[in-house]
């Protein structure tokens, strides 16, 4: 007899409405996925986390070592195994049938959103660290453009108007302008950097695609994005970042200025497709838009 695993309706309606029909098949099938993965692996104490998305993800134990077990109803991840060694958490094992990855668990596991915001310089310092990891890592493997990932920005959502126009043009010019590229996390937040022990990070969830390092570092200035807006000073908080990782990171201010701008209404264009709030990211977006560096 199976053990039931449990999801939340947010969860199913997340995979059906992205995967379809093969999302729909997935949820039914991967409770048996689970216990494939127990038994192979010799995994015990199984549970969920919270707030799930994309993948379903279990903490739990093999052979008295904690350990993460992730299932997706899509490929495993080829970018986690390939940032291991540059910051990423390490991979243990994999099974590519059962859509299933086996990763050590961080621990004490702490993600870098407790540092804000009283000690958001120190958080940007660690994450600047990471990036210079990750950033380092070979390409191995088949990974997609990030011109061939960010939207088009051709339709105009009612709340984005006021930002589309400047969005595409600066869209452009920075596609056109990318130097070295790089594997980027594509997903680098402050909920995706765990602590490790003996002040060592590792990042988390990666998803991996070919494109300009900055790239990740307008992800990461955005977040927590809920928590940053409501902020009495999160215009300085944001100034701050940008100088900070300019400074530590050797890129120009003004291209991660404007990366932020543009990962911000990309963001906020993919939530509009799937029917998401985006007043959050309107705030952002009208806090940098109040300066030009």
């Amino acid at each position: 007899m199976h053990r039931i695993y449990i999801y939340d309706n947010a969860f199913a309606h997340t995979i059906t409405s992205t995967y379809g029909t093969k999302g729909a098949t997935w949820l039914a099938q991967f409770p048996q996925f689970i216990e494939q993965c127990a038994a192979r692996w010799s995994l015990t104490e199984l549970q969920p986390y919270p707030h799930l998305t994309y993948n379903y993800v279990l903490s739990g134990v093999m052979k008295d070592a904690p350990i993460v077990l992730k299932l997706r109803c899509s490929a495993v991840e080829l970018a986690l195994k390939v940032f291991e060694s540059h910051g990423g958490v390490k991979v243990l094992a994999q099974d590519n049938n059962l859509g299933a990855m086996l990763l050590e668990r961080a621990m004490p596991g702490d993600a870098l959103t407790s540092f804000f915001p009283h000690n958001d310089a120190q958080a940007s310092c660690i994450a600047a660290d990471l990036i210079h990891k990750l950033h380092q890592a070979s390409i191995v493997g088949e990974f997609p453009l990030l011109q061939n990932v960010l939207p088009d920005l051709s339709k105009e959502p009612q709340a984005l108007l006021p930002f589309l126009a400047r969005a595409r043009e600066l869209k452009a010019e920075l596609l056109a302008t990318q130097k070295n590229q790089v594997l980027l996390h594509g997903d680098f937040h402050h909920g995706n950097i765990l602590s490790a022990g003996s002040d060592q990070w590792v990042v988390i969830d990666p998803e991996g695609i070919i494109g300009d390092p900055v790239y990740d570092l307008a992800v990461y200035i955005r977040n927590p994005i809920k928590e940053l807006v409501a902020t009495h000073n999160a215009h300085e908080i944001i100034a701050n970042r940008i100088h900070d990782f300019a400074q530590l990171l050797g890129y120009d201010a003004q291209r991660i200025y404007d990366w932020a701008y543009v990962q911000a209404v990309c963001s906020a264009y993919w939530s509009t497709e799937d029917g998401l709030e985006v007043s959050n990211h309107v705030k952002f977006l009208n806090m940098l838009a109040y300066r030009r560096h």
